[in-house]
């Protein structure tokens, strides 16, 4: 597949363009303060720009980089892998992972190792043909103690285990033939690898400049052996910091024509301002930008029990501020479990047990089936109200607005207005709404009349989240 099949054909937007858009936006919602001054009892305001489209989404998918060979386990892996694939929309790209085992030792390749994984993603592929494989490398074997997390005759330097990290110690020549190795592996079993990470987490030794040796020395291996060169996507950093450093490196060194584009996770605490230099960066290269392992608010220790309504209300939030500070996409983290009894997953089962799906199996589903391939539309209320997010989406004619709410007190009514467009004639406003309250974990679904053909109102109850769908019509 060629790059711009991962990307959008819509140009990478100018900083200084996106810039502006916030100027403006910023402008027209004081100009709403001006309008409509705020007194005792007047309700609050969410005004949805889509004169302002922003950045196309177009990677949105999920994982099972560590999760691959539980679903082999699951009593049910078959009815799995129809939840997350079989006639879902915006599931485009699964992540996998390469894994030192294939070559513990040079010579004595163990391509077996991969089994599991392959029979899950041949599974997968028979439901779903077009879903496209992305590999990064495995490297929390230990929690990052004193395991190397490549072959010690790839990397023969330190670091992992005492001393200090060296990147001059990576062969740079055999990482490249351990790639080749994989692909050649996943071509022959039918299970082609689209996109690779080389460099995941571990750039202490992949460093930008080895990961660009190994990309041109992987290229040469593959014309060689007449592979299909997999896109390049990097440098899924473990925090969004430490992926500007390695941004502002690759910049520096001129090889962003190596990368289809960048992605980082965001850990450590990252602020937006943080993303959207990340996101800066990369559109700077003519490039853009992804997170490649977020939370959908279905994990923790909790044993299979339904975590807090918290805690999907917090990692949405979160994904509001990514998307407006620029993302292009994500890949959501663990979708299903991974054989750890006491670790909660969207769809959650014991070693070897029998699935089920959880809330934010649902949220993901509805998350995702809206955004691919849609435009990211600026929105947000008037006078900002703490603990309450928005992100809003444009798919054609189809408006998806998301409202957050991490607060304890509720808003009985938010008044929502279009700007630069309208609703369609007769056109109802679907609610779909997860709560604390509501004990469907498929959540709660209602049809609501607008009162003009450019807003109507809703209510926004405490810890929830609100997903707002309407169809618009011509102006």
């Amino acid at each position: 597949m060629a790059i711009s099949d991962f990307t959008s054909t819509r140009p990478p937007i100018d900083p200084r363009a996106r810039l502006r858009a916030f100027v403006r936006m910023a402008a027209s919602l004081a100009l709403c303060l001006a309008l409509f001054p705020l007194v005792s009892g007047a309700e609050p305001l969410i005004e949805v720009r889509l004169d302002q489209p922003q950045q196309q989404i177009v990677v949105m998918g999920t994982d099972m980089e560590r999760s691959a060979n539980a679903l082999q386990g699951a009593k049910n892996k078959e009815e799995i892998i129809k939840w997350v694939f079989e006639d879902t929309e915006g599931v485009d790209i699964l992540r996998v992972c390469f894994d030192k085992h294939q070559e513990l030792e040079r010579g004595r390749k163990n391509m077996g190792y991969y089994d599991l994984q392959v029979a899950s993603m041949r599974q997968i592929k028979a439901v779903r043909p077009d879903i496209r494989f992305w590999a990064t490398p495995k490297t929390d074997y230990d929690g990052y103690g004193t395991k190397n997390n490549l072959p010690d005759w790839i990397y023969r330097g330190g670091g992992y285990s005492g001393g200090r990290y060296d990147p001059n110690k990576l062969e740079v020549g055999l990482f490249a033939k351990f790639l080749a190795d994989y692909l050649e592996h996943m071509q022959r079993m039918g299970v082609p690898i689209f996109g690779l990470s080389p460099m995941k987490e571990w750039s202490q030794v992949v460093s930008p400049e080895k990961a660009s040796d190994v990309i041109r020395a992987l290229k040469g291996e593959c014309e060689s052996r007449r592979l299909e060169m997999p896109i390049i996507v990097g440098p899924a950093s473990w925090s969004v910091k430490g992926g500007i450093r390695d941004l502002k490196k690759v910049k520096k060194l001129g090889d962003a024509h190596l990368y289809a584009g960048f992605s980082t996770h965001q850990y450590q605490g990252a602020g937006e301002a943080d993303m959207r230099r990340f996101v800066e960066l990369a559109e700077e290269m003519g490039q853009r930008a992804f997170d490649d392992e977020t939370n959908i608010g279905g994990g923790g220790r909790t044993h299979g029990v339904e975590p807090r309504m918290s805690s999907p209300v917090g990692s949405f939030c979160r994904r509001a501020r990514g998307y407006r500070a620029g993302l292009a996409g994500e890949l959501v983290f663990e979708i299903w479990s991974r054989g750890i009894n006491s670790e909660t997953r969207s769809i959650y089962f014991k070693r070897n047990g029998v699935a089920k799906r959880m809330r934010a199996y649902w949220l993901f589903r509805a998350f995702a089936s809206t955004t691919l391939r849609a435009h990211y539309i600026p929105s947000g209320l008037v006078t900002p109200r703490e603990g309450v997010e928005t992100m809003a989406f444009l798919k054609g004619d189809d408006l998806t607005l998301w409202v957050m709410n991490q607060g304890e007190e509720g808003v009985e009514s938010v008044d929502i207005a279009l700007k630069g467009g309208q609703l369609k004639r007769r056109s109802g406003v679907e609610v779909l709404r997860w709560s604390e309250e509501i004990a469907s974990e498929r959540g709660e679904s209602s049809v609501i009349q607008a009162e003009s053909e450019t807003g109507w109102t809703v209510e926004v109850p405490p810890v929830s989240i609100t997903r707002i769908r309407v169809r618009l019509g011509s102006t």
